[in-house]
């Protein structure tokens, strides 16, 4: 993970359903600024559950530093104390050691608790509905749709258009009227 303050985050994805080789690859994340920026809530994420931002490293070969440690997944348990403040859960365990990421079904139940605290009425949704409804929104507030496919990384441009994105129905009445008032 880089971040660069107040422009961006990169997130590595060692791998991916849409990465069936393994190659991994970077995902950017802007950064828009107010309360909805995904780039300032990493930041507080990282800060809340006590993230190690740079691994230990040591003198390699020719004197080159080279990392120690894997700084862990970015989703992972954390515990809270009595006063509310989260800690990593494995934090007592000696270094070095493996931070676990957080299972699915939990990742999916807290967020879906969230969502209720939020005020947000009950549903019972995988997380592969924000990737859908991502890409829907994108397309649909005037993003580039070849941008939107790329940067989700979808390699097909047909399952991506027939599966993943539903064009509202602002975006079909604003087709219509640009066809009706188009020059002959």
């Amino acid at each position: 993970m880089r971040i660069y303050p107040r422009s961006h985050a990169d997130l590595y994805l060692w791998r991916s359903k849409t990465d069936q080789r393994a190659e991994g690859a970077f995902v950017t994340v802007g950064w828009i600024g107010g309360p909805y920026c995904p780039a300032s809530h990493l930041e507080e994420l990282l800060k809340a559950g006590d993230y190690q931002r740079v691994p230990a490293q040591s003198a390699g070969v020719a004197g080159q530093r080279r990392d120690l440690e894997d700084v862990g997944p970015l989703l992972r348990a954390v515990a809270s104390d009595a006063g509310g403040k989260q800690y990593l859960a494995q934090r007592t365990l000696p270094l070095p050691t493996t931070i676990e990421p957080l299972p699915y079904k939990q990742f999916r139940k807290r967020l879906n608790e969230l969502f209720c605290a939020a005020g947000v009425p009950k549903w019972n949704l995988g997380t592969h509905a924000y990737r859908r409804s991502g890409a829907s929104a994108g397309v649909n507030n005037g993003a580039d749709r070849a941008l939107v496919q790329k940067h989700g990384r979808w390699a097909c441009s047909k399952t991506f258009e027939k599966r993943y994105v539903k064009d509202s129905a602002a975006s079909k009445r604003k087709l219509t009227a640009t066809i009706i008032t188009a020059p002959e």
